[in-house]
């Protein structure tokens, strides 16, 4: 139930007994729970034969080296944490729980054992949870905490559950696009913007009266600063200040640029407008 390292040597147990040679005044001693085991298991302190006590920090007892001259025998108290769990929270994943990690606030993580799975935990101390992608730039289409959309932080969903509630994770985007244009209100401004990409490919035909995005794409548009001076740039009332660039996964947005034209020497204010505009909800046909 312990891993155990010594000077970044692994130490294994023998009748649940560790022991740690130490051949030098350096470096720790470092006493967690293992992997396995640690949305079960937590550490209390680790008690010396000499009396002292050594409590844990972020889940881990370090014993620094340095000070031990003789031979020492620690015990090491743990608590069992599913005595006390006493609420339930009941998560569905549409989609691969594969993609899905479920952290608590200890940032031990909850196995999702399928598409439906029963999640115990601590009504006084354990009422908060994390969800957030498996794999580095994924996005969830929605997190549901009883009926009631949750709002992303980045790309993670903080939650506070309550003993009963139900917690529904939409892993995919459905297959819906909404349209995207660009207004430029003068003119000879429209290389202002000098690429567009959706999901790190560039697209050309953003300036087409069609041109349109799949909710959940990565979507990414960089400014020309070789011939423009951007001033201002706004996101959903925003202000992004002289950023000459910006990027989202969840392209539900508006955006408003004012750039100055650089014309050889002399530089000519002019404005250009963008805006993006893709509904916050949008509702799916019931066939």
């Amino acid at each position: 139930m312990l891993a155990v390292d010594c000077n970044y040597e692994t130490l294994q147990a023998v009748d649940g007994v560790f022991t740690a040679k130490v051949t030098n005044s350096w470096g720790s001693l470092n006493i967690r729970i293992a992997e396995d085991k640690q949305d079960e298991w937590a550490l209390v302190k680790a008690t010396a034969d000499n009396g002292l006590e050594y409590t844990p920090s972020y889940g881990t007892i370090s014993i620094y080296l340095g000070g031990i001259t003789s031979d020492m025998a620690l015990t090491v108290e743990t608590i069992n944490l599913t005595t006390s769990r006493t609420a339930t929270m009941t998560v569905t994943v549409n989609g691969n729980p594969e993609d899905v990690i479920l952290s608590r606030s200890s940032g031990s993580q909850v196995a999702l054992t399928g598409e439906v799975t029963t999640v115990k935990f601590n009504p006084e101390t354990e009422t908060a949870f994390t969800v957030s992608p498996a794999v580095y730039g994924k996005t969830f289409y929605q997190v549901i905490l009883d009926e009631t959309p949750v709002p992303a932080s980045g790309s993670n969903y903080n939650i506070t559950a309550a003993d009963g509630c139900n917690l529904v994770i939409n892993t995919e985007w459905p297959e819906l696009y909404a349209p995207v244009k660009f207004n430029f209100t003068n003119e000879g401004t429209e290389n202002a913007v000098g690429s567009v990409r959706i999901n790190k490919q560039n697209v050309t035909n953003w300036q087409d009266e069609d041109f349109k995005v799949r909710l959940g794409s990565s979507f990414n548009f960089i400014c020309n600063t070789n011939r423009f001076t951007i001033s201002q740039i706004t996101v959903n009332d925003q202000n992004l200040g002289t950023s000459t660039s910006w990027s989202t996964t969840n392209p539900k947005i508006t955006v408003t640029g004012i750039c100055s034209r650089k014309i050889s020497s002399t530089v000519s204010h002019i404005i250009f407008l963008a805006s993006i505009k893709i509904p916050v909800n949008m509702i799916m046909p019931n066939n």
